[in-house]
């Protein structure tokens, strides 16, 4: 790494303190840095920073040449004192400069040296020195540019000084006289460039142009013709929006079906205004979860600012997959992240894990250790080797999600999870303590990356508390959510002829698992709501109790937490996160998974409803963690800086052919016949595997289609056969 060199031997203490300042900011390649300024500025300089292991000062008057330290051997980077960085300016020089091998000086864009400034880089405020970074990173190629002088505030001088070369008899101290220096590299047969995707500013006094000896005024005036920063365009507005504004990027990786995952990721990504949430989505069908990846800016986005399609989809999780791999390695470099969070793994490949960024992996689930997802096969699985888990897919219901992936390929991918997680450091975190108990009967060799517990956070209204029902009063039981399966279907349906001679029910967001109780009495069903409806609804509804039923063993359970916050006494398996939640008798009710233990339960607490009073009670000082620290956790786990990684230099944005890619991802647009072609096999294969359609609807629709394609096809010849 080269030594950085901060030369202020003609310059103020303020503009050393200026340039120093940025350095600590700014910088990401943990350089090593000489000072090198007057004695007494030197003293001043090591109060406010002490010398350490990175900084060191170097006192010279300022009438002494520093070119018996600075012209001799390469591997030296110059900065003038006043200067100023943007964020991850070293990173990008270094990178860009190695990327671009044979230069032997590269200097970096600025507006106060014509020769290393774009023509068409204009603004209304040239002083918003960092907005026109940030479009020279958007507009940048990132290559290093070939150019006749060397900046005198900001170059990296890689290579030794040629014999012959001769700096005794400059001070270099004065920008002006680096320039020179510069010219007489040029005229040794150095190479000089510029990097063209970071830009810094100079304050200071005008930086002239030094003349080019007589025999090197051809090369000049050819130059001018064809450098490429007198005709690169430039975007009003860099994309994307938060590009250099000094946060962290994190990538959240996640399946597209929605439900409680989404809601964390959308809670997790409104509460983070500290850093940048990325959204990656696997998207397909049933048994081909992982056909195209979607990027969103924003999990509220309702179209993807990038989508991959693959030629050969994911079907669970691959182990590696050198097209999500490819795509992957874009989305870091292009969108300069820095962390990922993996919420899931459905669609996606383990290739996630290997980014070399700092990665978490969020137990939203057991998958990929469990096909299942939720470790249930005739119980709470305890153990799962080999041949229960071929029973577990062969047999159990939960399990056809992944009908299409062999036994041996499912054993394959937990396999390498568990290696993969332990050899990369992934950060493991799970939602309550249950998730690790569960994880330590199964896969104890997961626990040797020390999980740690950071529960769902959740805004919720003061005021929304449920005020306590009237004695004389009927009471009223509330369930919350869909009515399926899992979710206690059946335990429900056993239940809920002695429930209703005590209480009435009401089924509250239950959509369409609920329209077989309409017309049952003492049961009121309420479909659906507004998610932010919810805390006056429940307080209008004014339930005793709520009923959780999950058969499988909940990681978290929004539901227990919602009915918690509005001070509803909740009556749930002992199983699961329920059993780390809920305190029997304090804060809520537990009781054994089986039909006769919860009618016991349920007709002793709503009969005499001593019990749940003092419950109640108890919950009005009940206070949930919020959504903010959950993500100050999140934020301690994976303490991370904007470009704490670095750079990669690639094309990012106004060459004409990143532009076509932009908006036609396969390179230039495809002929008319082609792209009626594509669209033809995307649609016949979307109908095709479309869980959504019956067989026949399927062939309805097809047919319609082929109508339709067979419409087109003959407009296309015809208008062909016109030209």
């Amino acid at each position: 790494m080269p030594t950085l060199h901060l030369i202020a031997t003609r310059s103020s203490e303020e503009l050393a303190v200026v340039t120093l300042q940025d350095l600590w900011t700014n910088s990401r390649a943990s350089l090593a840095v000489t000072v090198h300024a007057r004695p007494e500025t030197c003293a001043r300089l090591r109060v406010r920073w002490p010398e350490n292991d990175r900084l060191s000062y170097q006192a010279w008057d300022a009438a002494l040449p520093l070119a018996a330290l600075l012209a001799g051997e390469g591997g030296q980077l110059w900065l003038a004192a006043g200067v100023r960085l943007p964020l991850a300016w070293d990173a990008r020089l270094l990178a860009m400069a190695a990327a671009t091998p044979g230069y032997g000086a590269v200097s970096v864009l600025c507006p106060a040296f014509t020769e290393h400034y774009p023509a068409k880089l204009t603004s209304e405020d040239m002083d918003d020195w960092q907005g026109l970074d940030r479009r020279v990173l958007d507009g940048g190629m990132g290559h290093v540019l070939a150019t006749l002088h060397v900046s005198p505030v900001c170059a990296l001088l890689q290579t030794a000084v040629p014999a012959g070369v001769q700096s005794d008899d400059l001070d270099f101290g004065d920008p002006a006289q680096r320039s020179v220096f510069g010219v007489r590299l040029l005229d040794a047969g150095v190479a000089l460039g510029v990097a063209d995707s970071v830009l810094v500013h100079w304050s200071g006094p005008a930086l002239p142009l030094p003349a080019l000896p007589e025999r090197l005024k051809g090369l000049g005036a050819a130059h001018a013709h064809a450098n490429p920063l007198s005709w690169r365009q430039f975007r009003a507005e860099p994309f994307p929006g938060y590009l250099l504004d000094g946060r962290p990027v994190q990538l959240h990786i996640m399946h597209s079906w929605g439900g409680g995952l989404e809601r964390w990721v959308k809670d997790y990504c409104e509460a983070d205004s500290g850093r940048i949430n990325l959204v990656l989505k696997s998207v397909g069908n049933i048994g081909l979860y992982g056909q195209r990846l979607a990027l969103y800016l924003d999990i509220d986005d309702a179209q993807p600012v990038r989508v991959w399609d693959f030629a050969v989809a994911i079907r669970g999780t691959a182990v590696s997959h050198p097209d999500y791999r490819r795509a992957l390695r874009e989305i870091v470099e292009v969108f300069m992240v820095d962390a990922v969070l993996v919420s899931s793994l459905i669609g996606h490949s383990l290739d996630v894990f290997d980014t070399g960024l700092p990665t978490t992996h969020i137990w939203h689930e057991y998958y990929p250790f469990c096909p299942a997802l939720y470790i249930y096969f005739d119980g709470i699985c305890r153990s799962c080797d080999s041949s229960r888990l071929r029973a577990c897919a062969a047999t159990n219901p939960a399990s056809r999600l992944f009908a299409n992936v062999s036994d041996s390929e499912l054993l394959n991918v937990r396999s390498a999870y568990v290696q993969t997680v332990r050899r990369q450091g992934t950060c493991l975190v799970a939602p309550s303590a249950s998730v690790i108990r569960h994880f330590g009967e199964l896969a104890p060799a997961l626990l040797q990356g020390d999980p740690v517990v950071i529960a769902h956070g959740t805004d919720w209204p003061e005021a929304a508390r449920v005020p306590a029902p009237l004695a004389s009063a009927r009471p009223r039981v509330v369930v919350l959510g869909v009515l399926i399966g899992h979710k206690g279907a059946d335990l429900f349906d056993a239940l809920l002829p002695k429930l209703l001679k005590v209480a009435d029910v009401v089924l509250l967001g239950c959509g369409e698992s609920g329209e077989r109780y309409m017309r049952v009495a003492g049961v009121r069903v309420i479909s659906r709501y507004e998610r932010h409806a919810l805390p006056d609804l429940l307080v209008e509804l004014a339930p005793s109790a709520g009923l959780l039923l999950s058969v499988w063993p909940e990681t978290f359970s929004y539901t227990l937490s919602e009915l918690l916050c509005a001070g509803i006494p909740p009556i749930a398996p002992a199983h699961g996160s329920f059993l780390d939640r809920i305190k029997d008798g304090e804060n809520g009710f537990l009781c054994e998974p089986s039909v006769a233990a919860f009618e016991q339960r349920l007709a002793e607490l709503l009969t005499e409803r001593t019990a749940l009073e003092r419950v109640r009670v108890n919950l009005q000082t009940f206070r949930h963690r919020s959504r903010a620290e959950m993500v100050a956790d999140y934020h301690a786990l994976l303490p991370v800086q904007a470009m704490g990684s670095g750079f990669s230099p690639r094309p990012r944005g106004g060459e004409p052919e990143v532009v076509a890619r932009r908006y036609f991802p396969g390179g230039a647009p495809l002929p008319l016949r082609e792209a009626l072609e594509i669209a033809h096999g995307y649609l016949r294969s979307k109908i095709a595997h479309s869980a959504r359609l019956r067989l026949w609807q399927r062939r309805l629709v097809n047919g319609g289609l082929e109508i339709v394609m067979r419409v087109l096809y003959r407009i296309w010849r015809l208008a062909a056969h016109r030209r």
